[in-house]
């Protein structure tokens, strides 16, 4: 064992590890200190934890590394950005809502604001459930359902044990763990009289083309702001690409940036391998 795995096994102490996180808290990680962290896959499933974050209530499995990244409160400049695109906003959709950070943080910014978080996993969707639970608000409102180009089925798959975050659509049956729901956003917003959407956040593996097919209606009329996840590959697998994907959505009257430097993207742009998340403006 290296010192730095002895380092970090020591740190996994209930009482050494609550004060590591404060002092990795807001650090980006990857960075200084940040990389003594115990890693979550050395933690055994599950390893539970109660914490508060940004006011908020959590129950965090440290095997899972999306709740081990949020109970030691490493920095993401990108989902800063997101929080910070309407000062107003009226309805928020979080497709890909995982356990929740999302969906909460906004839930909890903005009481005046309606939130869906759409969740597609069963277990997953669970962990979502009971998160919200330790929380009161009342502007929340979770799907377990997901979002396509069409009303129907599809098969699912469970890509990697410990990051749920990797769960997506699959076409092949022989991958698939079950199968779940699918509708359309704008099926969704006409069925349910959702009022006029500000911001919509998209993380669904490689199905963000396929999200936003089924919300044509809605990106021409309403033109929310949008942040997505752009992984080529991820698309590719899923029979579009970065390129034809930024085309989509500049088709509706949007400017795309980088969501971390700004920096204009567009489908001319070498988008081959990419690996950011992005925003859509709507050009005024």
């Amino acid at each position: 064992m290296s010192m730095k795995d002895l380092f970090r096994s020591v740190l996994k102490l209930p009482i050494l590890e609550k004060g590591w996180v404060q002092l990795v808290k807001n650090k980006t990680y990857g960075t200084s200190i940040t990389k003594f962290t115990p890693n979550h896959y050395s933690y055994k499933d599950p390893t539970l934890r109660t914490a508060t974050r940004d006011g908020i209530n959590y129950e965090l499995n440290l095997a899972n590394i999306v709740e081990w990244h949020l109970y030691f409160g490493f920095k993401e400049i990108a989902k800063e950005k997101l929080l910070q695109l309407n000062s107003n906003p009226i309805t928020v959709l979080d497709v890909g809502a995982n356990i929740g950070e999302v969906s909460f943080n906004f839930a909890n910014k903005y009481p005046r604001a309606i939130v869906h978080g759409f969740e597609p996993h069963p277990t997953t969707f669970q962990k979502l459930k009971r998160n919200h639970a330790l929380n009161s608000f009342k502007n929340l409102h979770l799907q377990n359902l997901g979002l396509g180009a069409q009303k129907g089925e599809v098969y699912f798959e469970e890509r990697e044990i410990g990051n749920p975050g990797m769960n997506r659509v699959t076409s092949d049956p022989k991958k698939s763990t079950h199968k779940i729901a699918i509708t359309t956003l704008d099926s969704f917003i006409e069925e349910n009289q959702i009022p006029p959407v500000s911001i919509i956040k998209i993380d669904v593996e490689g199905y963000e083309h396929e999200v936003l097919k089924g919300a044509v209606n809605l990106l021409t009329n309403n033109k929310p702001q949008l942040f997505i996840e752009l992984d080529d590959s991820n698309l590719m697998e899923q029979g579009s690409n970065a390129t034809d994907f930024i085309q989509f959505i500049e088709s509706f009257g949007y400017v795309i940036e980088h969501a971390e430097t700004a920096e204009i993207i567009t489908k001319n742009s070498d988008l081959k391998n990419s690996h950011f998340d992005i925003i859509c403006k709507p050009i005024l």
